[in-house]
């Protein structure tokens, strides 16, 4: 997988090991995988076992890559409107006729 990530030219593209299929291997297995890469999601798509920790792990990957912006504005106002607008459209289609704070 290494070999192909660096022929394509991703290699150092962040990444998230996940194995799968955990509800087939025992405890001891797990163990030695976890061991093996600790950074990796053990998961099983069957059981559902590890899908929190793994939708935790690329949460907070994300969450490296974002910034939180909090926005006051007066929907009265046709200057805070297209402001806001241009910030996001699926927020400035529920504009409220009073002074909104958006988070």
């Amino acid at each position: 997988m290494h070999r192909v990530l660096d022929e394509v030219g991703a290699a150092d593209v962040p990444m998230i090991a996940v194995y799968n299929k955990i509800d087939t291997i025992g405890a001891d297995e797990r163990r030695r995988l976890r061991e093996g890469d600790p950074s990796a999601a053990l998961i099983s798509a069957t059981t559902g076992a590890g899908a929190g920790e793994l939708l935790q792990m690329i949460a907070s990957r994300l969450a490296l890559d974002t910034r939180r912006v909090t926005i006051t504005f007066d929907s009265d106002k046709e200057f805070d409107r297209s402001r806001l607008a241009g910030c996001t459209a699926s927020r400035a289609s529920s504009v409220t006729s009073r002074p909104t704070a958006v988070s």
